[in-house]
């Protein structure tokens, strides 16, 4: 049996600090690409040298160095559908992946020749700690196994099933049967076109960490992330391809289960960039108040405290009022798994 090949498209912006681990950990996977298409965009960094090195040494690395800044969506959209492979995936040279990855994901897909795409569980590192996403109680699957079209379907609605994008392998073909990868929705595209994709083909899980992600301030998905504005501008984008370009695509359930679940994000979001707003406000009073003697310190833990106190009791209502409380999700809130 002929093994299926995959594509891998890699977008670099000044990542030369972590292009080696992430090309590397490319290389030595044990279920090599058969195409590795970088495009370096325009960096202004020492990225294209190291980039160079590898396209001259490996047959498989296509380098492309683009003269203007494009942006990584870009990138994406006018590659994606030219690769090669069987299957596709979209790396991040901020990230990188773990040993096994491909292999483990394409023989499930080759287990299960009906999915639509193969996903598993990253380490987060976000400057602090470092932890398992989806959280270890995840509730999908405890084994490696196939969910077909309705399962997903439940997985969503039920138990919030959050995919770890760096995870995503798609099968090439199906992505571009449902005319995947709208390049309007911008950096949700790629969530966009595996949540279809499983409504659709279903899709295989795998729940250990397969990659490593990293989460860079000042990156295009951390200003998205920061952004309420945008990120609602965005899904709101999301609901109507959804009803109307790819309604086909999208059981009525899944909408309204999206769209419930995005209001309440919005809330969340919202209520976390006040408190940071007033955490940074008594900290600028504690800053320029010298008056206070003794008692200052005391004072102004006690307004942190306070502060504090109004958040959780606003994001216990929220949860309750918006954020369709079931068993499953009160365990989850508290069984996040950390990495030490």
């Amino acid at each position: 049996m002929v093994p299926k090949t995959l594509s891998v498209i890699l977008p670099n912006y000044n990542h030369s600090k972590y292009l080696p681990q992430c090309i590397d950990a490319i290389l030595t996977q044990s279920y090599p690409p058969a195409e590795i298409i970088v495009v370096d965009d325009a960096s202004t960094d020492n990225s294209v040298e190291i980039l160079q090195g590898y396209a001259e040494k490996c047959p498989n690395v296509k380098l492309i160095c683009n003269e203007v800044n494009e942006g990584s969506i870009s990138i994406f959209q006018s590659q994606w559908r030219q690769v090669t492979g069987e299957y596709l995936y979209a790396a991040s040279a901020d990230d990188y992946i773990l040993p096994g990855f491909f292999e483990k994901s394409i023989n499930m897909m080759e287990q299960y020749p009906e999915a639509g795409f193969c996903s598993g569980l990253t380490i987060v590192e976000d400057g602090e700690k470092k932890y398992l996403f989806p959280q270890a109680y995840n509730g999908i699957a405890a084994k490696c196994t196939y969910l077909n079209q309705e399962q997903v379907l439940n997985a969503f609605i039920e138990r919030d099933w959050p995919i770890a994008g760096n995870t995503v392998i798609w099968r090439t073909k199906a992505a571009r049967d449902v005319n995947g990868f709208p390049k309007e929705l911008l950096n949700l595209q790629d969530e966009f076109t595996t949540q279809m994709l499983g409504l659709n083909y279903g899709a295989c899980f795998i729940p250990e960490p397969l990659c490593y992600y990293r989460i860079v301030p000042g990156s295009f998905s951390a200003i998205y992330r920061e952004d309420i504005t945008k990120m609602r501008n965005l899904t709101d984008n999301s609901i109507k391809a959804m009803e109307v370009t790819y309604s086909e695509r999208f059981p009525s359930s899944f909408v309204k289960y999206f769209k419930r679940r995005t209001r309440y994000s919005y809330m969340v979001g919202e209520l976390a960039r006040k408190d940071r707003l007033e955490r940074g406000q008594i900290d600028k009073w504690k800053n320029n108040n010298r008056r206070l003697g003794p008692l200052k310190g005391l004072f102004f833990y006690g307004l942190r405290k306070a502060v504090r106190v109004k958040k959780l009791a606003l994001s216990l209502y929220l949860f309750l009022r918006f954020g369709s409380p079931s068993w499953f999700r009160v365990v989850r809130y508290f069984h996040q798994y950390r990495i030490n």
